[in-house]
């Protein structure tokens, strides 16, 4: 899960799995920040990766998925995303009904926020594809969403899995003040069970 409270740039395509996104309209007390990370790291099978002293690295806290089980295997929660304050984008992998499909391309990914920030792809060869419980990027295809291209401040979560040890673009302002799904990083090399915190 990657953690930034940032501004976003560039639209290069991103190369690599992503599994959910979460983005707040502001920056997030420490305690939500836990939340959010518990969540995401129980969910997607990485809980061990979370620090010692974390509040939730040996506790349950949302659905789990652990894939390669199937969503009706999803266990029931009390706790989401959106009950913090400012979630303006929830994009789920593994919610498949929020995803929609030409052939095996995803043209759509809708955003459970309830903000209808949905990310789409006209183009049905820009668009990625489902993989198991993760959506592929193969590093020409992209989503773009109607957030502004130039937030303030913001804090977000990804979760993802890339072999690349580059520059790459996950989340990345466009010319026509929209953004596509697809954070800056420099030189971080990315892993399974790897928690990154940008600042």
């Amino acid at each position: 899960a990657i953690s930034a409270s940032a501004t976003f740039q560039g639209n290069r395509a991103y190369d690599g799995r992503m599994f959910e996104v979460l983005l707040y309209n502001s920056t997030l007390p420490l305690s939500s920040i836990e939340q959010i990370e518990g969540y995401l790291a129980w969910k997607w099978g990485f809980q061990s990766a979370l620090p010692a002293n974390h509040p939730y690295r040996n506790s349950v806290l949302g659905p789990l998925v652990n894939p390669p089980n199937t969503i009706s295997q999803l266990v029931a929660a009390s706790w989401f995303p959106t009950q913090i304050t400012g979630c303006a984008l929830w994009l789920d992998a593994a919610d498949r009904s929020t995803l929609t499909f030409s052939g095996t391309n995803i043209t759509q990914w809708r955003d459970k926020s309830g903000n209808s920030n949905h990310a789409a792809q006209a183009t049905l060869a820009n668009a990625p594809t489902l993989s198991g419980f993760n959506i592929s990027f193969n590093g020409s295809q992209w989503l773009t969403t109607p957030i502004t291209s130039a937030p303030t401040i913001e804090s977000f979560f990804i979760v993802l899995n890339t072999t690349k040890n580059d520059t790459i673009d996950i989340f990345a302002g466009t010319s026509s003040g929209y953004r596509e799904v697809i954070i800056y990083l420099t030189n971080i090399t990315l892993g399974n069970g790897e928690l990154h915190q940008l600042d």
